[in-house]
């Protein structure tokens, strides 16, 4: 199927995979996370004036089909495109959102789409596709067998790995914040917890590979110990109110809530600096670069 993206890495070498973002050049960063997303701030324009007068449909659906050539859903991660498409819909049905109704939402996506859309994702081709083992035979059911359920493991290498090296006092969350600063320019720029994890494991129990996830839990015992998921508990919560807040607009704001949403639970599986960038990117695409622009062309105009 088309993509996109597979054309730009065809191009550049590839594309930051899920513990690597931090690694990769400020470039692949800016268009992967960021310039990648640009079209959603026009979709979300053209939605609100077609829900409101019921005009600009066409365009509507010209900008969804860009969206979708960019992150196609067949293609792409789920982690990467859930937070799109879950967010999307939600903002196409805005007016009837309810905290309920997003609850019921997120269970069923990730109970059953998700593992559904795993048989799309992992396939060597639509010829290996069977819709009848997806939905009932062990296609289905050993979606739930695999190392998408290691956040246990992965918390206890964390735990593991501070009983050898100590605590990083939230320099490693530092890092995690500071994600778009290449490490040409800081070179003692600390490692994403999953690539952290996946290099420990290697070294200490001859591991095979260093591409993880981590869990929130244990983001919190790198950087604080004892004290970590407390002080996470915290922050998440916290981040939950803004979320929540967010919801309550009636604009693109309503859409970064929701998107802010989804990506606190990407985030619990980790690791935290992919759902710290994706969200960063999102907001740059869909509300701060849109408002340089039209700040700029108000004075072009003057």
């Amino acid at each position: 199927m088309f993509n996109i993206k597979s054309i730009y890495y065809n191009f550049t070498g590839g594309g930051p995979e899920l513990s690597t973002i931090g690694e990769s050049s400020l470039v692949n960063t800016l268009f992967i996370r960021c310039i990648f997303y640009f079209p959603l701030a026009p979709l979300l324009y053209y939605i609100e004036k077609y829900k409101k007068n019921g005009k600009g449909l066409r365009l509507v659906v010209l900008l969804l089909l860009i969206v979708i050539m960019i992150k196609n859903p067949f293609l792409d991660k789920r982690y990467a495109i859930g937070p799109l498409y879950i967010s999307l819909l939600f903002y196409w049905f805005k007016d009837r959102f309810k905290t309920k109704t997003f609850f019921v939402a997120m269970f069923i996506i990730l109970v059953m789409i998700f593992p559904f859309m795993q048989q799309f994702t992992n396939t060597s081709g639509l010829s290996t596709f069977k819709l009848k083992n997806s939905l009932f035979g062990t296609s289905f059911t050993t979606s739930f067998q695999n190392m998408d359920y290691d956040a246990f493991s992965l918390f206890l290498v964390d735990i593991d790995y501070v009983k050898r090296f100590g605590i990083s006092y939230g320099y490693n969350l530092l890092g995690n914040i500071l994600f778009f600063i290449p490490r040409s320019f800081w070179h003692s720029k600390p490692l994403g917890s999953g690539l952290l994890a996946g290099n420990y494991l290697i070294m200490a129990y001859n591991y095979t590979f260093n591409n993880l996830s981590n869990p929130l839990v244990g983001e919190s015992i790198l950087n604080f110990g004892k004290v970590g998921p407390v002080i996470f508990a915290f922050l998440y919560s916290f981040i939950g109110r803004i979320s929540l807040r967010l919801t309550q607009a009636k604009n693109s704001y309503f859409f970064i809530g929701v998107y802010l949403a989804t990506s606190m639970t990407y985030a619990l599986r980790g690791d935290l600096i992919n759902g710290i960038s994706s969200v960063g990117g999102v907001i740059l695409a869909t509300v701060v670069f849109p408002k340089i622009i039209s700040k700029m062309l108000s004075l072009v105009v003057q």
